[in-house]
């Protein structure tokens, strides 16, 4: 289904490309563009908002071009750092595991005084822990630089194949991943929870998730 769609999408957009100007005195590019943004918004299961951002990324070919080479160093350079990052994690694997441990128990505690805490976290100390991993924090770089919002073909690729799988998600969502999980210095689960809880509600209603919860 999701080749089809691909198909279907080129085809239309390939007829809009080739869509006669009109009238005398007519705009052809701007023509082209709304009915560019309603091919996209007839055939892929994105916002109105995301439509304008895939419209103005099919105007700027050398941006699309800049953004791809980007995410291939990225990802030739996370593939550099594997073999290096699997050795790293066998030699300190006693060691990560022991402070994955503590980290565990550090933040049940944390959660059992949670109503207590000034600025309550989730999961700091384990999420932290996790970076100690070479193998992990690598993939994390990679993400990190993958969804860096300089890279908007990347992004909105991320959000259209998502979507796609019914998941509504939006690029915002990506600078909330990059900030709680994928970056060590500011880990916390807390504002991914809240951010996803928040979006829930926004889309089914509060009672939807208080029985939902409470199931």
């Amino acid at each position: 289904m999701t080749a089809l769609r691909a198909l279907l999408v080129a085809l239309l957009l390939g007829l809009v490309a080739s869509w006669p100007g009109g009238a005398e005195g007519a705009d052809p590019t701007g023509l082209q563009a709304r009915l560019t943004e309603e091919v996209l918004n007839l055939t892929l299961p994105v916002t109105p908002g995301q439509v304008r951002d895939l419209v103005a990324l099919l105007e700027t070919p050398d941006r699309v071009a800049l953004d791809l080479a980007d995410a291939t160093g990225a990802v030739l350079e996370a593939l550099h750092r594997l073999p290096g990052a699997v050795v790293h994690d066998v030699v300190y694997a006693g060691p990560n595991l022991a402070f994955l441990l503590e980290a565990l128990v550090a933040d049940g505690r944390a959660l059992a005084s949670i109503r207590d805490a000034e600025h309550p976290g989730l999961f700091r100390h384990t999420l932290r822990a996790l970076h100690r991993s070479a193998v992990f924090s690598a993939r994390a770089a990679l993400l990190r630089r993958l969804t860096h919002p300089d890279n908007t073909t990347v992004r909105l690729a991320i959000v259209v194949t998502v979507r796609g799988q019914g998941v509504p998600l939006e690029t915002s969502d990506l600078d909330v991943v990059r900030r709680s999980i994928l970056d060590p210095e500011s880990a916390d689960l807390a504002p991914a929870l809240a951010h996803a809880l928040n979006r829930v509600i926004r889309l089914y209603g509060r009672e939807a998730v208080r029985i939902l919860l409470t199931r």
